[in-house]
């Protein structure tokens, strides 16, 4: 009898050269990392206050920080194409451009001129003032030049020039808006937002769109719901920008022995940790190892140079594969989960306690010592 019940539990467990796994331990893990460090050329670090200053934080790419933050109103000069309304004030009648005044009634003291279009020249021609350079000057600069060339002409000339139709001061939004389009600065000189919301606004939500601001050889990228919350990336505008709306969905996926493996969206411009771990169902009780919870990710180059003084790239361009590892069996693991800040298709994995596998070697010799007992009980069947 006992050599059928060991020839059952031999032939149930012998078949077997190591026990099943859904994910490999955190130990697995590294002995796996240490064959491959070689090829892959990666970089390991554990999560602690550096690491969270240096790579847990939000991507340091600002309008704010690239363009000089808010800056102040742009003074938008006349350009050629513009067109302008301009009106000539005298002090008494009689004069240069005023009628003199009769028994019929009194002249006017001003005359409104037909108006203006800046030429490709630059140049626009007031009568008796001959051509006055417009182009690269302000409305102001504009009057002074015409006054000062009708003096001695004029009674005591006074100028105003307005600008009707704005040509040559314009910015083009395009990408997911409504209404893509290019628009002129108006003397109210428009942020950002101004324009997006001229263009129809966003088609996505907010979290999900990332606006590109270029200018000349300068570009940043920003989340448009980060514009809306801080009054600082809510720039003003420049002549000859670009702004480009794309409607980006983030996520992060979550591996191993999470209570649920799934891609995680984001919901906001910001997901932490913390939040991640809770909403994929936080780890699996009698499976993950709360020392063993990983992020992979491809991180700048200037993020592991930080961390890591004297490290230079030899074999990758923009982004260099990293992981980092947290121990929640700390309290302050936990306190450094809520600040790292998770990034687009980041990777989140829990791997599995070592425990866990002794647990299924009672598990597969539990059920082995059931076959063997039904083996048994066939055997005696068949006996009798």
């Amino acid at each position: 009898m006992k050599q059928q019940l060991f020839l059952a539990l031999a032939l149930a467990l012998g078949g077997c050269s190591s026990l099943p796994s859904g994910a490999p331990t955190t130990g697995e893990l590294f002995a796996a990392s240490e064959t491959a460090a070689p090829q892959i050329d990666y970089q390991v670090f554990e999560i602690t206050e550096d690491v969270v200053r240096a790579a847990g934080g939000p991507i340091n790419e600002t309008f704010a920080g690239r363009f000089g933050g808010r800056g102040s109103p742009a003074n938008v000069p006349v350009g050629i194409g513009d067109v302008l309304s301009v009106t000539i004030f005298e002090s008494a009648l009689g004069g240069l451009f005023t009628a003199p005044e009769t028994s019929m009634g009194a002249g006017s003291k001003n005359v409104v001129m037909p108006q203006v279009v800046v030429d490709p020249s630059g140049f626009i021609r007031i009568p008796f003032a001959e051509n006055i350079r417009a182009a690269g000057r302000s409305p102001r600069e504009i009057e002074r030049a015409i006054e000062e060339r009708l003096k001695g002409r004029a009674i005591d000339p006074q100028v105003i020039v307005s600008l009707t139709t704005n040509r040559s001061a314009m910015v083009t939004v395009s990408g997911d808006v409504r209404q893509p389009n290019r628009f002129p600065i108006g003397i109210a000189n428009e942020r950002l937002l101004d324009v997006i919301a001229q263009a129809g606004g966003s088609v996505a939500p907010p979290h999900e769109t990332m606006v590109k601001l270029v200018r000349g050889d300068r570009s940043a990228t920003v989340n448009l719901k980060t514009i809306f919350e801080d009054p600082r990336e809510n720039v003003f505008i420049r002549t000859g920008d670009t702004v480009l709306l794309q409607k980006e969905p983030r996520a992060v996926i979550v591996l191993g022995a999470a209570s649920r493996n799934a891609e995680l969206k984001f919901e906001n411009d910001k997901m932490n940790l913390s939040t991640a771990i809770g909403q994929a169902g936080g780890l699996m009780d009698y499976r993950a190892d709360p020392r063993g919870v990983f992020i992979f990710r491809w991180e700048r180059p200037e993020v592991v140079r930080r961390l890591r003084p004297g490290w230079s790239d030899t074999q990758h361009g923009p982004r260099v594969p990293t992981i980092y590892k947290l121990d929640l069996k700390v309290a302050n693991g936990y306190l450094l989960a809520q600040r790292f800040q998770m990034r687009n298709q980041d990777l989140l994995y829990v791997s599995n306690a070592d425990a866990t596998q002794l647990l299924k070697m009672f598990q597969l010799v539990g059920t082995a010592l059931g076959n063997a007992g039904s083996a048994v009980g066939i055997a005696k069947v068949a006996g009798n």
